[in-house]
Protein backbone atom coordinates (compact mmCIF):
# COMPACT_ATOMS: atom_id res chain seq x y z
CA UNK A 1 0.00 0.00 0.00
CA UNK A 2 2.66 2.59 0.78
CA UNK A 3 4.33 2.04 -2.78
CA UNK A 4 0.47 2.61 -4.35
CA UNK A 5 0.40 5.63 -2.15
CA UNK A 6 4.16 7.20 -3.13
CA UNK A 7 3.09 6.49 -6.79
CA UNK A 8 -0.07 8.37 -6.37
CA UNK A 9 1.98 11.72 -4.55
CA UNK A 10 4.30 11.51 -7.65
CA UNK A 11 1.12 11.65 -10.36
CA UNK A 12 2.20 8.54 -12.00
CA UNK A 13 -0.53 7.39 -13.00
CA UNK A 14 1.20 4.49 -15.18
CA UNK A 15 2.69 3.47 -11.33
CA UNK A 16 0.03 3.74 -9.76
CA UNK A 17 -2.43 1.56 -12.11
CA UNK A 18 0.18 -1.21 -12.27
CA UNK A 19 0.82 -0.95 -8.12
CA UNK A 20 -3.25 -1.06 -7.85
CA UNK A 21 -3.61 -4.05 -10.24
CA UNK A 22 -1.50 -6.25 -7.60
CA UNK A 23 -3.24 -5.94 -4.64
CA UNK A 24 -5.97 -7.97 -3.97
CA UNK A 25 -9.31 -6.40 -4.74
CA UNK A 26 -11.91 -9.24 -3.70
CA UNK A 27 -13.16 -9.93 -7.29
CA UNK A 28 -12.01 -10.22 -11.10
CA UNK A 29 -13.60 -8.92 -14.08
CA UNK A 30 -14.85 -8.92 -16.87
CA UNK A 31 -17.84 -6.84 -15.95
CA UNK A 32 -21.15 -6.47 -17.23
CA UNK A 33 -24.02 -3.85 -17.66
CA UNK A 34 -27.17 -5.08 -15.74
CA UNK A 35 -30.17 -2.65 -16.57
CA UNK A 36 -32.20 -2.73 -13.46
CA UNK A 37 -34.68 -0.56 -14.40
CA UNK A 38 -37.54 -0.37 -17.87
CA UNK A 39 -35.81 2.35 -20.49
CA UNK A 40 -37.87 4.98 -21.26
CA UNK A 41 -35.02 7.69 -21.79
CA UNK A 42 -35.42 10.56 -23.66
CA UNK A 43 -33.02 10.16 -26.43
CA UNK A 44 -32.99 14.16 -26.86
CA UNK A 45 -31.64 14.60 -23.84
CA UNK A 46 -28.41 14.94 -22.64
CA UNK A 47 -26.94 12.21 -19.83
CA UNK A 48 -25.43 12.95 -16.20
CA UNK A 49 -24.04 9.70 -14.15
CA UNK A 50 -23.56 9.81 -10.60
CA UNK A 51 -21.16 6.67 -9.96
CA UNK A 52 -19.12 5.92 -6.69
CA UNK A 53 -15.49 5.49 -6.35
CA UNK A 54 -13.82 2.60 -4.35
CA UNK A 55 -10.43 0.93 -4.30
CA UNK A 56 -12.27 -1.46 -6.53
CA UNK A 57 -11.75 0.54 -9.46
CA UNK A 58 -12.34 -1.80 -12.44
CA UNK A 59 -16.05 -1.25 -12.05
CA UNK A 60 -15.84 2.53 -11.93
CA UNK A 61 -13.45 3.04 -14.58
CA UNK A 62 -15.42 -0.21 -16.79
CA UNK A 63 -18.87 1.51 -16.34
CA UNK A 64 -17.58 4.57 -17.59
CA UNK A 65 -15.65 3.32 -20.44
CA UNK A 66 -18.83 1.58 -22.13
CA UNK A 67 -21.05 4.64 -22.44
CA UNK A 68 -21.61 7.57 -23.55
CA UNK A 69 -21.65 10.63 -21.00
CA UNK A 70 -21.88 13.94 -21.40
CA UNK A 71 -21.66 14.75 -17.33
CA UNK A 72 -19.60 12.51 -14.46
CA UNK A 73 -20.60 13.36 -10.86
CA UNK A 74 -18.12 10.92 -8.74
CA UNK A 75 -18.93 10.43 -5.57
CA UNK A 76 -15.77 9.07 -3.25
CA UNK A 77 -15.28 8.52 0.37
CA UNK A 78 -14.51 10.99 2.75
CA UNK A 79 -12.29 9.36 5.69
CA UNK A 80 -8.41 9.06 5.90
CA UNK A 81 -8.20 5.02 5.15
CA UNK A 82 -5.32 4.47 3.00
CA UNK A 83 -8.60 2.87 1.13
CA UNK A 84 -10.48 5.98 0.98
CA UNK A 85 -7.62 7.69 -0.32
CA UNK A 86 -6.85 5.10 -2.98
CA UNK A 87 -10.95 5.31 -4.14
CA UNK A 88 -10.34 9.08 -3.96
CA UNK A 89 -7.62 8.99 -6.65
CA UNK A 90 -9.69 6.66 -8.46
CA UNK A 91 -12.52 9.42 -8.74
CA UNK A 92 -9.92 11.78 -9.98
CA UNK A 93 -8.67 10.09 -12.54
CA UNK A 94 -11.95 9.15 -14.02
CA UNK A 95 -13.38 12.68 -13.14
CA UNK A 96 -10.02 14.08 -15.23
CA UNK A 97 -10.81 11.65 -17.88
CA UNK A 98 -13.87 13.31 -18.73
CA UNK A 99 -15.16 16.55 -20.18
CA UNK A 100 -17.12 17.16 -17.76
CA UNK A 101 -16.98 15.95 -14.27
CA UNK A 102 -16.73 16.57 -10.68
CA UNK A 103 -16.16 14.72 -7.49
CA UNK A 104 -18.19 14.53 -4.35
CA UNK A 105 -16.71 13.48 -0.88
CA UNK A 106 -19.04 11.27 1.14
CA UNK A 107 -18.43 8.96 3.60
CA UNK A 108 -19.57 5.58 2.13
CA UNK A 109 -21.52 4.63 4.57
CA UNK A 110 -23.32 7.72 4.88
CA UNK A 111 -27.18 7.02 4.13
CA UNK A 112 -28.68 10.12 4.85
CA UNK A 113 -25.79 12.20 3.51
CA UNK A 114 -25.67 10.23 0.02
CA UNK A 115 -29.65 10.09 -0.39
CA UNK A 116 -29.90 13.72 0.06
CA UNK A 117 -26.88 14.27 -2.23
CA UNK A 118 -28.48 11.78 -4.96
CA UNK A 119 -31.51 13.42 -4.52
CA UNK A 120 -30.18 17.27 -4.83
CA UNK A 121 -28.47 15.83 -7.81
CA UNK A 122 -31.60 14.58 -9.68
CA UNK A 123 -33.13 18.25 -8.65
CA UNK A 124 -30.44 19.95 -10.44
CA UNK A 125 -29.64 18.00 -13.48
CA UNK A 126 -33.06 16.37 -14.37
CA UNK A 127 -35.42 18.91 -12.94
CA UNK A 128 -33.50 22.15 -13.56
CA UNK A 129 -31.19 21.08 -16.56
CA UNK A 130 -32.67 18.65 -18.63
CA UNK A 131 -30.09 15.49 -18.36
CA UNK A 132 -31.12 11.75 -18.17
CA UNK A 133 -29.94 10.76 -14.51
CA UNK A 134 -28.21 7.69 -14.19
CA UNK A 135 -26.60 6.13 -11.54
CA UNK A 136 -23.87 3.56 -11.60
CA UNK A 137 -24.11 0.81 -8.48
CA UNK A 138 -19.97 0.66 -8.39
CA UNK A 139 -19.63 1.42 -4.54
CA UNK A 140 -20.50 0.11 -1.42
CA UNK A 141 -23.80 -1.60 -0.17
CA UNK A 142 -25.23 1.39 1.31
CA UNK A 143 -24.20 3.08 -1.40
CA UNK A 144 -26.54 0.94 -3.50
CA UNK A 145 -29.31 1.47 -0.61
CA UNK A 146 -29.10 5.16 -1.20
CA UNK A 147 -29.01 4.61 -4.92
CA UNK A 148 -32.25 2.29 -4.53
CA UNK A 149 -34.06 4.61 -2.40
CA UNK A 150 -33.88 7.67 -5.26
CA UNK A 151 -34.86 5.28 -7.93
CA UNK A 152 -37.93 4.40 -6.52
CA UNK A 153 -39.14 8.19 -6.45
CA UNK A 154 -37.33 9.51 -8.99
CA UNK A 155 -37.08 9.14 -12.74
CA UNK A 156 -33.58 7.06 -13.14
CA UNK A 157 -33.04 5.69 -16.62
CA UNK A 158 -32.68 2.37 -18.03
CA UNK A 159 -29.05 2.18 -17.84
CA UNK A 160 -29.49 4.11 -14.43
CA UNK A 161 -28.88 1.73 -12.37
CA UNK A 162 -26.37 0.11 -14.25
CA UNK A 163 -25.08 -2.75 -12.10
CA UNK A 164 -21.52 -4.12 -12.52
CA UNK A 165 -21.33 -7.50 -11.43
CA UNK A 166 -18.77 -9.79 -11.17
CA UNK A 167 -17.83 -12.85 -13.67
CA UNK A 168 -15.86 -15.01 -10.72
CA UNK A 169 -14.60 -14.17 -7.35
CA UNK A 170 -11.12 -13.90 -6.84
CA UNK A 171 -9.53 -17.14 -5.47
CA UNK A 172 -7.09 -15.02 -3.22
CA UNK A 173 -9.49 -13.13 -1.91
CA UNK A 174 -12.58 -15.18 -1.70
CA UNK A 175 -12.61 -18.68 -0.59
CA UNK A 176 -13.88 -21.49 -3.71
CA UNK A 177 -17.88 -21.28 -3.91
CA UNK A 178 -19.42 -24.64 -3.90
CA UNK A 179 -22.56 -24.86 -6.65
CA UNK A 180 -23.43 -21.88 -9.24
CA UNK A 181 -21.87 -18.26 -8.83
CA UNK A 182 -23.80 -17.11 -11.29
CA UNK A 183 -25.93 -14.04 -9.17
CA UNK A 184 -28.48 -12.66 -12.27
Amino acid sequence: MKVLLKAEEQHNRQKFFDTLSGIVTGEIGPYRCIPLLDADADETRRNVLVAFASPKHERLLSLIDSRVIDRLEVVAPAGTTARNHVAKHIAEIAATDNASADVTLINSDDLETTTTSLLNGFGHWYVRQGFNFEIGLTGSKMEAVAAAAISSVCKVNAGMCGLRSLSRPDSRRVPAIRGSSDCR
